[in-house]
């Protein structure tokens, strides 16, 4: 399959490491990656670039395996943002009749990856002026 990295095992290590719970279903036409967050209104279930489908019949069996399963942890609400090779007119057919609706994405369109293997002062470098900024004096805020 060829998912987005934030559907990925490695980005789900990651949210597990921070404290996350992750949701994750994968077969051999469809995949997804769902983190459990919560909000003022209660928790909800959001698949960053997810669910990963072949075509429209099985981005309807992932999103409807991810609402059962977003209900079992008691989510209100289930964000989705189906990744290629589903096009906005597939992802239009198969939503409304399970209530779902079509909105924007909420990932920015140019994701940063960042390889945390290499030393700080290298990562740190890399940042911008700005961002190096606010890195060195969060300290001073806290």
């Amino acid at each position: 399959m060829h998912e987005h990295f934030l559907q990925s095992n490695t980005w789900a290590k990651f949210q597990k490491a921070v404290g996350n719970t992750v949701i994750k279903h994968t077969t051999e036409a469809w995949s997804y990656l769902a983190i459990v967050e919560k909000d003022r209104f209660g928790t909800y279930v959001y698949a960053p670039y997810g669910p990963y489908a072949v075509d429209e019949t099985t981005l309807g069996q992932a999103t409807k395996h991810l609402v059962a399963a977003a209900k079992r942890v008691g989510a209100y609400m289930v964000y989705i943002e189906p990744f290629l090779p589903v096009t906005r007119e597939m992802a239009q057919t198969v939503l409304p009749p399970i209530g779902a609706k079509m909105s924007t994405y909420r990932q920015p369109s140019t994701t940063q990856i960042i390889n945390l293997e290499q030393p700080l002062d290298d990562i740190i470098s890399q940042m911008s002026a700005t961002q190096r900024n606010l890195y060195r004096n969060h300290e001073k805020r806290v």
